[in-house]
């Protein structure tokens, strides 16, 4: 808009944290260039909350400019809390560059298992950078077992003949399961969970290891899926959208 600058530089002096935030998610709708370089500065600032430097990826990300890659990649490759380098990784995402998978895998040691799985997430997205993933367990950057069954189910999906066959060779076949299998395995895992109590501990952290990396729960977790922490709780429920959640 023509008096967008006029607007901004009113706005951002309001007192309202609130305000200001409001202010660069717009301006990055915009693709406002002052307002993403001060996204960049509040993203590198180790000093600013996690949640100001999460948001700020977050408007890198809606933007998309080439010259915020660089950023990225800083961000990436540094020690920054998990919630940064994750929204880090979905940001990546919305670029085109052969770069990524590269730089990506390069950093895979120093993924946690979380971040891992977010990173699996990215590099299965594309078939050029699937591609890359498989490239790198075939080279020996990376093991069969970096490779998750969900993530090879996604490679899988993408039924390209030539991609397919190299996943086969490097990793294994993949056989998608029927919907009476699904639910011939719904039905024995109902078996195993009334045999025995549960522990919530356990629970806990195989939620924050496996589930958190997508959806919320009572707080902690990340926004890629629904935040499910007013769900069902009943064992019902949570089988089958745990098991067939395409159903």
């Amino acid at each position: 808009p023509a008096e967008w600058a006029q607007a901004r530089a009113k706005l951002a002096n309001d007192p309202d944290a609130a305000v200001q935030a409001a202010v660069r998610r717009l301006g990055a709708n915009f693709r406002d260039p002052r307002v993403i370089r001060e996204a960049h500065e509040i993203a590198s600032n180790e000093k600013r909350p996690t949640a100001e430097r999460v948001a700020a990826v977050r408007s890198i990300a809606v933007a998309q400019l080439p010259e915020s890659l660089g950023t990225l990649e800083k961000l990436l490759a540094g020690d920054g809390p998990p919630e940064l380098r994750g929204e880090v990784l979905r940001a990546l995402g919305g670029y085109d560059s052969r770069e990524i998978p590269a730089l990506v895998i390069g950093k895979w040691k120093s993924l946690s298992e979380s971040l891992r799985t977010e990173a699996l997430t990215l590099l299965t997205g594309r078939r050029d950078w699937a591609e890359a993933l498989l490239g790198a367990i075939a080279d020996g950057k990376l093991t069969r077992d970096d490779l998750s069954a969900p993530a090879a189910q996604r490679i899988a999906a993408l039924k390209d003949p030539q991609l397919t066959a190299k996943l086969e060779k490097t990793w294994g076949s993949v056989r998608q399961q029927t919907p009476a299998e699904i639910d011939d395995l719904i039905k024995r895992m109902r078996r195993v969970v009334a045999s025995g109590k549960g522990d919530a501990e356990a629970g806990r952290q195989v939620f924050q290891l496996k589930c958190a990396t997508c959806h919320k729960f009572n707080g902690p977790g990340a926004d890629v899926g629904p935040d499910i922490t007013g769900a069902d709780r009943s064992v019902e429920y949570l089988l089958i959208n745990i098991l067939d959640p395409n159903r």
